[in-house]
C-alpha cells in the first residue's frame, strides 16, 4: 500500500513536470487516499490546487502537511505563497521565514528561500499603500515597486490593475521582459487575459473596449515571449530545449490563459482577434512538435 502511494505521488510529480495540473491533482489525491500521512503529497497537492485557482484548497492542503510534519520546510514556504494569493502578507511572511529557517539548516536545501523572504518582506511593507496605488493617489517609485504592487493586485484579483502596473514596469525598464527566470512579460499576458475574460475584481470592471485592448496587449506579450523561447529551441542545449518544451506545455494548461486559448472562449472573439489567437496557438503547437519556428504574427486587431 505504501509503495502504491509513493508511485502515485511520483506520478503526480511527473504530471506536474509535464504541465498537466488536473492529472497531477488526481494523482496526489490518490496517493493521499492510500497514505493519508504522506505530508509531501499534501503539500504537492496544495501547489497544484493553487495553480488551478483553488487558493483555499491549497491553504488547507499545506496546513495539513504541516500538521503531519511541523518541520517540513517546503510546506511552510508553499503555504507562504498560498497565503500571499489571499492578500495575507503578514501571515505569508511568517511562513516564508519559518520555511527558510528550517530549510537553510538542511545540507541539501536548494531553494532560494532567502530571496522569497526578502520579497515577502517587501510586499508586507508596501501592502498598506496598495489601495492608494490602485486609486491612482499614490505612484510607485521605481520598477521594483511597480512589480511589487502588480503582484499584490494579481494576488487580490485586480487583474486589470495588475496588467497596467506590469505594463508600466516593463515600459520603465525594458530589460525586465528579458528576465527568463522571473517571467514578467508572461505574467503580464496572464493578468491581461484574466482581466479581459472578466475574471477580476477591479472597480470599475473593464468595459468592452478595455477588454479588447487587454487582449491585444496579452497577444503582443505572448508573441514576444514565443519569439524569445524559439531562439532557445534553436540551440544545441538539450536541457534548455526540454525546459522550453515544459514552459510551452504550461502555456497550454495555464488556467490564466483559458479565455484566449480554449476553443469556446476564442470562438466568441471578433473574427480578426480570433484568427490572431488561433495563429499564436498554432505556432505554440508547431514549436512543441519540433516544427517550423513562428512566422510573422497575424495582422493585429485594430483598436476600437
Amino acid at each position: 500500500m505504501a509503495g502504491d502511494a509513493l508511485a502515485h505521488s511520483n506520478l503526480g510529480n511527473a504530471l506536474h513536470n509535464s504541465g498537466d495540473v488536473w492529472g497531477a491533482i488526481a494523482a496526489y489525491r490518490e496517493a493521499i487516499r492510500l497514505r493519508p500521512d504522506l505530508a509531501g503529497a499534501h503539500s504537492n497537492l496544495g501547489n497544484e490546487l493553487l495553480a488551478s485557482g483553488d487558493v483555499r484548497g491549497a491553504i488547507a492542503a499545506h496546513r495539513e502537511a504541516i500538521r503531519l510534519e511541523p518541520d517540513y520546510a517546503p510546506a511552510h514556504t508553499n503555504l507562504g505563497l498560498a497565503l500571499r494569493r489571499q492578500g495575507q502578507y503578514a501571515e505569508s511572511l511568517a511562513e516564508y521565514r519559518r520555511g527558510h529557517e528550517l530549510g537553510s539548516m538542511q545540507s541539501g536545501w536548494r531553494y532560494p528561500s532567502a530571496a522569497w523572504v526578502a520579497k515577502a518582506e517587501r510586499l508586507a511593507a508596501l501592502a498598506g499603500r496598495l489601495p492608494a496605488v490602485l486609486a491612482g493617489k499614490d505612484r510607485p517609485a521605481d520598477p521594483t515597486e511597480w512589480l511589487a504592487f502588480a503582484q499584490m493586485a494579481y494576488d487580490t484579483k485586480r487583474y486589470a490593475a495588475a496588467a497596467r502596473l506590469l505594463s508600466e514596469a516593463l515600459a520603465a525598464d525594458p530589460k525586465l521582459g528579458d528576465d527568463r527566470q522571473a517571467g514578467h512579460r508572461y505574467n503580464a499576458a496572464c493578468t491581461a487575459a484574466l482581466a479581459a475574460a472578466g475574471q477580476g475584481k477591479d472597480e470599475p470592471p473593464p468595459d468592452a473596449a478595455a477588454r479588447a485592448e487587454l487582449r491585444r496587449k496579452a497577444l503582443d506579450w505572448l508573441r514576444a515571449e514565443l519569439a524569445t523561447w524559439s531562439k532557445v529551441l534553436d540551440s544545441d542545449d538539450a536541457r534548455a530545449r526540454a525546459f522550453v518544451a515544459q514552459i510551452l506545455r504550461h502555456w497550454k494548461q495555464d488556467t490564466d490563459l483559458a479565455g484566449v486559448r480554449d476553443g469556446d472562449a476564442v470562438a466568441t472573439l471578433p473574427a480578426d482577434e480570433r484568427r490572431a489567437w488561433q495563429a499564436l496557438w498554432k505556432d505554440v503547437d508547431a514549436l512543441l512538435n519540433g516544427g517550423a519556428r513562428p512566422g510573422p504574427a497575424a495582422p493585429k486587431p485594430k483598436p476600437k
